[in-house]
């Protein structure tokens, strides 16, 4: 859980700080008042990573995270900072020294608790430890931290465009061996991935004798092979590939942490804010529809209670499980509280059919999941299950209901307390997904 705090007044400058503050501290009262800084306050550690995620897409601002005395084991700080680098391998982390601090790995320097703007751009300047901006890791295994593969010099092998892919989330494999045919130029090299059960391939006459594995830790990723005069190339180079794939493992591992609900495995609400808000700004300029559903189980701490947590957990998980079956590959479903749900709707693709009514297509699917939890028997809940569950929702869509995300969501929240005011078990549609649908609500609003 973190919370934006807001300063005063809006910096205009381009070099203003955005400061993630981990934990509680007296610096979060002084920080308030500071123009140049906005202040993001992550209560846990792992919130901040997601923190820092979200700020690689806030342009003009220098992401920089203060670590609170006493917020993390000091044996879990190292391993942090290094999962914090693997989502942006420059940002700085600070410590807030006291009496009792000891001097951490990996920190960018020291601030005291009552530092001001000077004093944080002050620290950074100083800053004379290089384990605070060099490429680093994801979460770190109980061994130890990966640290960032080396093959040559920077100057004659350039890892952009594998960095840059797995700072997107996405796969490190294709651009890594990408980069060794240009370093292992005229070399003729094989890479076999090692599935489940796989063993290390037999070099093939042609290729001669030469199999490298890709091993790091004691767990062999794939080999590399090729012929016998490229044997030390082809070791140093899957040595390198094996610790790329190693941090893309532990990156995606931190990604689905920082953006995923633990108990059910749908997205979380910081998930939601970033891709509700991206799909709108999507929307708008193609001038396409995006729909959203909010919703909550009627009645749920009744059934926690009566049934115990462990039936609770089970409505929840199949809730999603249920919301899965019946919206589009598209579509997002997100849990952003205790029982209550969102589903974003979205065809990043626009309408297939010009002349399609996008609000109509969605009440479809949210009366059909409706039916299903009526009808859905939760083993957990015994006999009393069929008919005893349903939901009240309020179904709101761009940009007809609202024009931004954070009053989208709004209009979906309020349309919740008006369903549940008809005597729940009804999802309550806005005003101007109504128009659309009825086919009179005129073209989308500018």
């Amino acid at each position: 859980m973190s919370e934006r705090i807001s300063t005063s007044p809006e910096p205009t400058r381009d070099d203003r700080l955005l400061v993630i503050l981990v934990g509680q501290s007296q610096l979060e009262q002084r920080l308030r008042r500071e123009p140049e800084v906005e202040l993001v306050r992550a209560r846990t550690a792992l919130d901040a990573i997601g923190e820092l995620g979200a700020a690689l897409d806030h342009a003009g601002a220098r992401p920089l995270v203060v670590l609170a005395p006493e917020t993390l084991p000091p044996d879990e700080v190292a391993p942090w900072i290094e999962a914090l680098h693997s989502v942006d391998p420059g940002a700085p982390v600070l410590g807030i020294r006291n009496g009792s601090t000891a001097p951490t790995p990996g920190m960018g320097g020291w601030i005291a608790e009552d530092a001001d703007a000077r004093a944080l751009r002050g620290a950074l300047d100083a800053r004379t430890n290089p384990a605070a901006v060099a490429p680093a890791p994801g979460v770190a295994p109980p061994s130890g931290p990966v640290s960032a593969p080396s093959l040559g010099s920077s100057a004659d092998f350039d890892d952009e465009r594998v960095i840059q892919a797995l700072l997107a989330g996405g796969e490190v494999l294709a651009p890594a061996l990408d980069v060794l045919r240009r370093r292992l130029w005229g070399v003729d090299f094989r890479f076999d991935a090692a599935d489940e059960g796989a063993l290390a391939p037999a070099a093939s006459p042609g290729r001669g004798g030469v199999v490298a594995p890709c091993e790091h830790r004691g767990r062999v990723a794939g080999w590399l092979s090729g012929p016998d005069r490229s044997s030390t190339e082809l070791r140093h180079a899957a040595a390198w590939l094996a610790r790329w794939l190693a941090l893309g493992e532990q990156h995606a591992q931190l990604r689905t942490a920082a953006f995923t609900d633990p108990l059910t495995g749908a997205w979380n609400r910081r998930y939601l804010d970033r891709f509700l808000s991206a799909a709108i700004d999507r929307a708008r300029a193609k001038r396409w529809d995006v729909t959203l559903l909010l919703f909550d189980i009627d009645n749920f701490k009744h059934y926690n209670d009566s049934y115990g947590h462990p039936a609770g957990d089970e409505i929840l998980i199949e809730t999603v499980r249920l919301l899965n079956s019946v919206i589009r590959p598209t579509d997002r479903v997100a849990r952003i509280g205790g029982d209550e749900f969102a589903v974003v709707f979205d065809d990043p693709t626009g309408p297939r059919d010009p002349a399609s009514r996008h609000p109509s297509s969605i009440v479809e699917i949210a009366r059909r999941f409706q039916r299903q939890i009526v009808e859905h028997r939760f083993p957990k809940l015994g006999a009393q299950a069929k008919g005893s569950l349903t939901i009240s929702g309020g179904l709101a869509t761009f940009p007809w209901d609202a024009n931004d995300a954070g009053s989208l969501l709004e209009r979906a929240d309020r349309l919740i307390l008006q369903s549940k005011g008809q005597g729940k078990n009804v999802i309550c549609l806005g005003p101007g997904a109504k128009r659309a649908i009825e086919g009179t609500g005129g073209a989308p609003p500018a």
